[in-house]
């Protein structure tokens, strides 16, 4: 049975639940001579919200497991410590600090425990509550990432957060190999988190390489074209396999480089041209070190999506990609370009469960462009806007936007609401696809196919556009065998909406991934549309020992 953290709790408080390893009377804690609130309470780590979760995991874990201490021994520490010890400094393998959980600290106090023959059964306490601290603040991390702030709350997930069962864990662990394999079952179970885990070893030893100086961007070489920045362009391709050694320091943008350049435009959301020029030039001179901290900040982005298998359908929208996938049983089954919120109205990212297809759909346009759009056009001109095309409804009534005084200074715009018919014309396509949220997101078509075709796709009021309506939806009504491409198609063509549930929900997750490894090895990375890569990295802080 799979708990959460807060059942888990509960249960041991209320229940008395034990589950207590082996240990005899002088591995207990002596309650009186150390107290465990007092000692807890003297726990700071990180901030207030970890703080407190990480007192509350201790004391809850002692409780339950009868006082015993976890870690040290009457002579020596527990082999499990040096466990902890080892996987808290191989952390830096998937972005941690190790010192985050004051392990040299740790280690000094247990030495120096174990050099004093004068030790009381309270210091060997004191320390083992310190270590179970610093093994919970470990454990939060993995469960929860290590990024909590007002500025992240858009990455925190409205469904499905990941299970929190450490402090069972902790409790029915044996040995130094239970440690190590509970710890890692912790990880996300997203494929995607292994490959960068080997993309940030790589990237952390080829930045010690990285030595190449700024190149101008106001330059634009073209093929054929030389120029003395070539060299160490070509040398800086070379670092990450976009070139092959041995090809030599000529200043030429040769066909070589050309191919080369434009397989990391691709990589990096460019049109693949092959040409030098502002935006290609921008991308290769981020210094590899800074590369290195973007794949370990979507390292821990991955640590805040659910931790959940990828079983049956789900789709995916990766918000710097400006794509969308359909993955089942974790394969690629379709993608799709998307139209995504522009930098003032950005498309939040969220978990939640698309339940329904609206086929030749009506709009209800928001109040908020309503306000913004609708309103400053009807006061120049109350015929700007198409009968056949809108209804304007006053308190629940149909009007005439003629007879509406819609410049008067009090105007009730609450009063109003405006609806837009199915049709070719229609603002959200013959087809929209619904996941009921608190966010009012949706998918759906569009008539401005047209957009698709640029690269950058910030355009939207929040809501994603989709480039292949028909084949999103042919397929997600594939297990119902009357819906064939033919049948969705006259659908699309309805004079009135025609809603279709699924038999099964299918989640959607709208994900913001600046970094991610591709079926072929190579690292991918975008451009950080609306900002959030800056704020987030001062957060995460930075790793020196990676350098």
């Amino acid at each position: 049975m799979k708990w959460t953290g807060g059942l888990i709790i509960a249960m041991l408080l209320l229940t008395g639940i034990i589950f207590s390893r082996c240990g005899g009377h002088g591995n207990v804690i002596d309650t009186v001579a150390s107290p465990i609130a007092q000692a807890v309470n003297k726990i700071k780590v990180a901030d207030s919200y970890y703080n407190r979760k990480i007192q509350l995991k201790t004391s809850v874990f002692y409780r339950a497991n009868q006082y015993k201490r976890a870690w040290l021994k009457k002579r020596r520490p527990d082999k499990m410590f040096k466990a902890f010890i080892n996987e808290v400094q191989e952390s830096e393998q998937y972005g941690f600090v190790a010192e985050d959980y004051r392990i040299a600290e740790l280690q000094e106090a247990v030495k120096a425990l174990y050099d004093n023959r004068k030790r009381t059964d309270a210091d060997i306490s004191d320390v083992d509550i310190r270590i179970t601290a610093s093994f919970f603040l470990f454990t939060t991390h993995l469960i929860e990432g290590r990024v909590r702030y007002p500025g992240a709350k858009d990455f925190l997930w409205v469904r499905g957060m990941p299970l929190e069962n450490d402090i069972a864990l902790l409790l029915q662990m044996e040995s130094g190999s239970d440690l190590r394999k509970e710890l890692q079952d912790l990880h996300p179970k997203d494929p995607e988190y292994k490959k960068l885990q080997e993309a940030l070893k790589e990237y952390r030893t080829l930045e010690k390489a990285d030595t190449f100086p700024r190149i101008r961007e106001s330059l634009t070489i073209k093929p054929g074209e030389s120029n003395e920045a070539i060299p160490g362009i070509r040398r800086k391709l070379m670092l990450t396999k976009y070139v092959s050694e041995g090809t030599g320091d000529s200043p030429v943008l040769d066909e070589q480089l050309v191919e080369a350049l434009k397989k990391f435009q691709e990589h990096h959301g460019l049109e693949p041209d092959g040409k030098l020029d502002r935006h290609t030039l921008r991308f290769l001179n981020i210094p590899l070190r800074d590369k290195s901290q973007l794949i370990r900040l979507n390292l821990e982005r991955l640590r805040w999506h659910p931790h959940v298998q990828g079983k049956g359908d789900e789709i995916v929208v990766n918000v710097p990609e400006y794509m969308l996938r359909v993955y089942r049983n974790n394969k690629e089954k379709m993608k799709m370009r998307v139209i995504l919120g522009a930098e003032f109205t950005p498309t939040p990212v969220f978990h939640d469960t698309l339940k329904y297809i609206v086929f030749s759909p009506t709009w209800i346009v928001p109040k908020s462009i309503f306000e913004k759009e609708f309103l400053p056009k009807l006061q120049e001109d109350p015929g700007h806007y198409s009968i056949d095309r809108f209804k304007f409804y006053k308190d629940g009534h149909e009007i005439d936007p003629f007879e509406e005084p819609w410049t008067e200074e009090d105007l009730d715009i609450d009063a109003y609401r405006v609806v837009e018919n199915p049709g070719d014309a229609n603002s959200l396509g013959k087809v929209k696809f619904i996941m009921p949220n608190d966010y009012s997101i949706y998918l759906h078509d569009t008539p401005a196919d047209q957009l698709f075709e640029r690269d950058e796709r910030a355009l939207s009021h929040g809501c994603i556009r989709v480039e292949k309506p028909e084949e999103l939806a042919a397929y997600l009504l594939s297990d119902q065998n009357d819906w064939t491409m033919e049948k969705v198609r006259e659908a699309m063509k309805s004079q009135e909406p025609i809603q279709v549930n699924l038999p099964k929900p299918i989640p959607v997750y709208i994900v913001y991934r600046t970094a991610w490894v591709d079926d072929d090895g190579m690292v991918n990375f975008r451009e950080d549309i609306y900002g959030h890569d800056e704020r987030h990295l001062a957060r995460l802080g930075s790793n020196e020992s990676g350098g």
